[in-house]
């Protein structure tokens, strides 16, 4: 099995990955990029795709990962990298369910980021609006993007 996806599960050892629905494998996904975003050592490449950042290879690991009867042994997490998650959980709180939600975060991230890295600020709103008219709301867009720059957590590319 590959490093990166035993790496994964080590990260998502504490949140269950599931993948029976598109809510399911979109919270996976969603939750890996922000995780990667908060400076975790996630060896993925994202694209943009319909329901924001999207990794194929992810997808293709996460679906491995779960035919394994037995989980393998696990590279261990360094303390900084042990921060880092408990500060993502501590963001995400109760919102880590939602897929909805974590669509959004990674939206914004990523247009901010790794698709518009040279204009941050509010074009970033107003291209999520563009690329997913009527799928959020200005408020909860405004809100989404103001806890992402309080949070202090994914400032670096």
């Amino acid at each position: 099995m590959k490093q990166k996806a035993l790496f994964l599960l080590r990260l998502f050892e504490d949140i269950e990955i599931r993948l029976s629905t598109l809510g399911d494998r979109k919270r996976t996904q969603k939750i890996a990029y922000l995780m990667k975003q908060a400076g975790l050592p996630i060896k993925y490449d994202f694209n943009w795709y319909v329901y924001g950042p999207y990794s194929p290879e992810l997808t293709k690991d996460a679906f491995e990962l779960q035919a394994y009867d037995e989980v393998p042994q696990l590279p261990a997490l360094g303390e900084c990298d042990k921060e880092k998650l408990r500060q993502l959980r501590q963001f995400l709180k109760d919102k880590i369910e939602d897929s909805d939600y974590l669509e959004l975060l990674a939206s914004l991230l990523f247009l901010e980021h790794d698709a518009y890295p040279a204009s941050r600020g509010s074009g970033v709103i107003e291209r999520l609006k563009s690329r997913k008219p009527r799928r959020f709301s200005d408020e909860d867009i405004r809100q989404a993007y103001r806890k992402l720059q309080e949070s202090g957590l994914f400032g670096g590319d």
